[in-house]
């Protein structure tokens, strides 16, 4: 898969986040980050705030979005430099009520329309099961059967401004069972595989979803940050993973504001190729089923019996 050679381009492997905003003027645009309290999430929201946009930043607790947003002003020798504005709004992808309630006050807040929506938050499993408080494996819960629900809720927004949504996917996405078997998805304690096996089809499923609101005439995208040893989804994995990532394997990692460079570059960009998948800010092609509709029909039958019956009208099919 092409997406697996990281290196055609050394100088685009290494840029950073706020090296992609250079010569960029965002003011007046709206652009909301998920889960932009761990080190992705921030260093996006520093780099774009530099340039002059409007960025909220949303997580679980406001005690941690004070954190963050505290972590991001202190970046600057001068808030001065800091053209732009940040906003903070509660967001919890485990809880169907917190969705519904933080899509209400975007509305509030910023009807006229949402330019930019990065779908940054996720779970990265490790050897244990988890389950979410609907009793759905939690990577499939937090990475996409929430992620369906609340992008299908702001795309009004989104589509208001002709704005585009930004998916954080990952090369694992070319890990999943191929074919995929949807009958065993979500998993069950008796059918978890863990980080190579639930992550790889949760990030199979957002691209896959990202291809069909192409599809559907969305502008919609996929950045694929790399492998980042100080990111929040490597506190799950095993000492010696994480170690063989920070140290053996680290020509071939990325800092954060490394990998925060390439959703950074798909929201500045001029142009995108709706429903592309890129990495290190270069177009490469998704596993070729992710971009099947005849495989999404499958996907919304998983859909459809693991969302509750009032939101299943979100399983959308695409001819």
């Amino acid at each position: 898969m092409a997406a697996f050679v990281p290196f055609d381009n050394w100088n685009d492997y290494r840029t950073t986040s706020i090296k992609r905003v250079e010569g960029k003027d965002l003011s007046g645009k709206v652009m909301v980050i998920t889960g932009a309290t761990g080190s992705l999430g921030k260093e996006m929201a520093f780099a774009l705030v530099s340039a002059g946009a409007t960025v909220i930043m949303t997580g679980r607790t406001m005690a941690k979005l004070e954190k963050a947003k505290t972590d991001v002003l202190s970046r600057s020798d001068s808030a001065s430099e800091l053209k732009g504005s940040i906003e903070l709004m509660e967001l919890d992808l485990g809880s169907y009520d917190s969705i519904q309630a933080f899509v209400a006050a975007l509305q509030k807040a910023h009807g006229d329309g949402i330019d930019v929506f990065v779908n940054n938050a996720g779970y990265c499993p490790t050897s244990e099961f988890k389950a979410s408080k609907y009793d759905v494996e939690l990577s499939f819960q937090s990475n996409f059967l929430s992620l369906v629900l609340l992008t299908e809720l702001v795309l009004p927004l989104v589509t208001k401004k002709n704005g585009r949504l930004v998916h954080l996917t990952s090369m694992s996405h070319g890990d999943a069972p191929k074919p995929m078997d949807f009958t065993k998805i979500p998993s069950t304690k008796e059918t978890f595989g863990g980080y190579n096996k639930d992550y790889a089809e949760s990030k199979w499923l957002v691209t896959a979803y990202s291809a069909m609101l192409a599809k559907r005439g969305v502008t919609s995208v996929c950045a694929d940050p790399g492998a980042s040893p100080g990111s929040a989804m490597w506190d799950n994995q095993p000492l010696m993973i994480r170690i063989m990532a920070r140290y053996v394997f680290r020509f071939l990692t990325k800092t954060a504001t490394q990998a925060a460079a390439c959703p950074t570059y798909l929201a500045v960009a001029d142009t995108v190729e709706s429903g592309g998948y890129y990495a290190s800010g270069v177009q490469y092609s998704g596993r070729e089923d992710t971009n099947d509709p005849k495989e999404w029909a499958k996907v919304t039958e998983a859909l459809a019996k693991t969302f509750p019956e009032k939101y299943q009208k979100y399983a959308i099919k695409v001819e």
